[in-house]
């Protein structure tokens, strides 16, 4: 006879198969990047070969930055000649962006960087290249109505979302007046960015203000991710989702997030926050490391992050890897079938007590 007891239990078991996740603590390993002398880096971002990009401060001065690539596995390549240079982004073919001051500081503001060369060869344009896709598509932001092979300058002029793809640059900025820039391209030409103060995105001609703030990146589904109000956004499909206070630096296509948060390196995924400090070793935490912001996260989970040492005075670029996950809490469908066993065999005893009365 099907009892209220038996009804209960098949209720608990759908609700619980239903209803619950699963729950993983991820487990990282955390390497610091440096230039080969040993000297200062910062990371800007991380492509899906586990190479990151930044720069590094070496050389005669040890104050002069130069646009790095650090492989995954070990090494770094200075992406260019430029003495005063700095990298922001990189795609799989290892193709960095990024801007440059020249030779010495020869120029009083910065042009932008695609590879090893100036994209406006004349250095006559005030630009900043921030990202790029696998299609060698660039995205940043350039003084308005500047064209390559226009030595012409203006510093009156405001700073306008630009693409770069090849030798064509199209400004993008979509209003009258006012500022805007493009932070990150994905490989279906989707771009987040900023317009006079609203994170925007731009999809093949449809232009969309999503909220005040900034844009930190935007993944392979079109979700961008940013920072409102103080707090960390990401705005897909489904509307805006609010993760908490912090600053946004990427977003996965998973959805996972990283940035700072209370100057912390911060990961916001599967709606947990982690404090990428507590993946550290304790030798590394008692040599006065720091980790005080993620900037790039992959879609195998690496993570570009920066960090600090109070005691040196000096900042390095960090490589956290994942590792294997920590006590998995039971899937779902496990919790499920347990409950529903227990069920079974606490229906089954009842009904031999009924039967030997």
């Amino acid at each position: 006879m099907f009892t209220r007891i038996s009804a209960l239990c098949i209720a608990a078991a759908l609700s619980t198969l239903l209803g619950a996740q699963a729950v993983a603590s991820p487990s990282y390993s955390a390497r610091g990047l440096s230039w080969s002398d040993g000297l200062e880096s910062n990371l800007s971002g991380i492509n899906q070969l586990g190479q990151t990009i930044g720069t590094s401060y070496g050389g005669n001065d040890a104050s002069v930055p130069a646009s790095t690539i650090w492989n995954a596995t070990g090494g770094s390549t200075r992406t260019n000649d430029e003495f005063l240079s700095w990298g922001t982004g990189l795609n799989d073919a290892g193709v960095a962006t990024g801007y440059t001051l020249g030779h010495a500081g020869s120029y009083n503001y910065p042009t932008a960087m695609l590879g090893n060369q100036m994209i406006y060869a004349d250095a006559g344009i005030r630009s900043t290249a921030y990202g790029i896709n696998n299609h060698g598509v660039a995205v940043g932001s350039a003084s308005a109505n500047a064209t390559p092979g226009n030595a012409k300058f203006d510093m009156d002029k405001p700073d306008h979302a630009t693409v770069w793809d090849g030798q064509t640059a199209t400004d993008i900025h979509p209003v009258n007046g006012g500022t805007s820039y493009a932070s990150s391209i994905n490989d279906a030409g989707q771009i987040a960015g900023e317009v006079n103060g609203m994170v925007t995105r731009w999809d093949h001609g449809t232009v969309s203000y999503l909220g005040n703030g900034t844009a930190a990146g935007i993944n392979s589904l079109g979700a961008v991710a940013g920072t409102s109000n103080g707090n960390v956004m990401v705005w897909d499909s489904l509307g805006a989702h609010n993760l908490g206070a912090g600053t946004a630096g990427a977003i996965n296509t998973l959805g996972q997030v990283v940035g700072s948060a209370n100057g912390r390196a911060t990961l916001w995924s599967d709606g947990l926050v982690y404090d990428l400090n507590s993946f550290l070793d304790a030798a590394t935490v008692s040599a006065g490391w720091l980790l005080y912001e993620a900037t790039g996260i992959n879609d195998a989970g690496y993570i570009a992050a920066n960090g600090y040492n109070s005691l040196l005075g000096v900042r390095q670029g960090y490589l956290l890897s994942p590792g294997s996950l920590l006590a998995p809490v039971p899937e779902a469908q496990t919790w499920a079938m347990l409950l529903a066993g227990l069920c079974l065999v606490g229906m089954a005893t009842r009904r031999r007590k009924i039967a030997a009365r």
